[in-house]
């Protein structure tokens, strides 16, 4: 009995690690393709509009 207690709380213990490691290694990954989708879209509008003025400003 106090093998498969022990056995249990080791199995506990390590799917809570690798939970919490998980969490770790996907939040950056998470994070980086938010702030990337931001940039492209700020920098799709940006350059439309310029492409926008230069077209509007010809003479």
């Amino acid at each position: 009995m106090l093998a498969f207690y022990t056995l249990r709380k080791s199995l506990q213990t390590t799917s809570a690690l690798s939970a919490t490691s998980k969490q770790c290694f996907e939040q950056p990954a998470v994070s980086f393709l938010v702030c990337s989708l931001i940039f492209i879209e700020y920098y799709y509008k940006t350059d439309i509009k310029n492409v926008f003025k230069l077209y509007c400003n010809r003479e």
